[in-house]
């Protein structure tokens, strides 16, 4: 029932902006489009976390933005990436380590690619090289390592890419 509510107030709080809704068939069709899961990590089922970290079941809004957990941290589009690891603001821009070298508004466009991009990269990265390919603070780590976690043993941990209907997908 809470999802359902959730999912009703994202159509109507998106409707009422300007932001878009999008679905597991556009994440997909952006991971296909620009090739981005490497064919040695085709096992991991990545599509699939990727997919469940957009969050689904309560609506993936591309103009998401909140404050995080962490204090001055703020959380960013369709797959709440921080201004304090992933992306630059005006608030951050000393102090973010901006992973994906991207300005956090171009997380909350209605272009997905760059978000999609960014989430994919850092995986892959963090596959191929682990944590060694980063030279980031104690800090920096444990909040990549927590949203790692978050991601792969997490909720979306268990997902599979046949856990979506991705056969539908035109």
């Amino acid at each position: 029932m809470k999802s359902v509510v959730v999912l009703v107030l994202s159509v109507l709080t998106c409707g009422l902006a300007d932001c878009k809704n999008v679905t597991i068939c556009d994440v997909n069709d952006v991971i296909n489009d620009r090739s981005l899961i490497p064919s040695h990590f085709s096992d991991q089922n990545l599509r699939a976390k990727v997919i469940c970290k957009a969050n689904p079941e309560v609506g993936m809004q591309t103009d998401w933005k909140e404050a995080g957990p962490q204090g001055g941290e703020t959380l960013y589009g369709l797959f709440r990436l921080s201004n304090r690891l992933f992306c630059r603001d005006d608030s951050s821009d000393s102090t973010s380590i901006d992973h994906c070298d991207i300005h956090c508004n171009k997380f909350i466009d209605d272009d997905i690619t760059d978000d999609v991009e960014c989430v994919l990269g850092v995986f892959t990265n963090l596959l191929e090289h682990g944590f060694g390919f980063m030279s980031y603070n104690v800090t920096r780590l444990q909040e990549l390592n927590q949203m790692v976690n978050n991601l792969l043993a997490g909720v979306c941990n268990g997902k599979k890419d046949q856990d979506y209907p991705l056969d539908q997908c035109q």
